[in-house]
């Protein structure tokens, strides 16, 4: 097979480039290749909010016990100055 028959991968910029003879299955291979790329930045991005709104939701909570906590001691400290 001569040299110029051959389909080359181009690396430029970080991101496969097809010589203009690529094959359909090369374009195809790299369109797919794309997709799971973006794909995979995506899923990085919603596993940093899941943490951010995981971390939002626990100090929720924590504020909610914390208020609940300083009610039942308002009402002991109450019930117990009554007698």
């Amino acid at each position: 097979m001569s040299a110029d028959r051959v389909d080359v991968l181009k690396i430029e910029g970080g991101k496969p480039a097809a010589a203009s003879s690529a094959s359909p299955n090369m374009r195809r291979s790299e369109e797919s290749l794309e997709r799971l790329v973006y794909i995979e930045q995506m899923l990085f991005e919603l596993a940093g909010m899941a943490r951010t709104l995981e971390a939002d939701f626990l100090g929720y909570l924590i504020s909610i016990a914390h208020a609940e906590a300083v009610a039942a001691a308002t009402k002991a400290a109450s019930a117990h100055r009554h007698r």
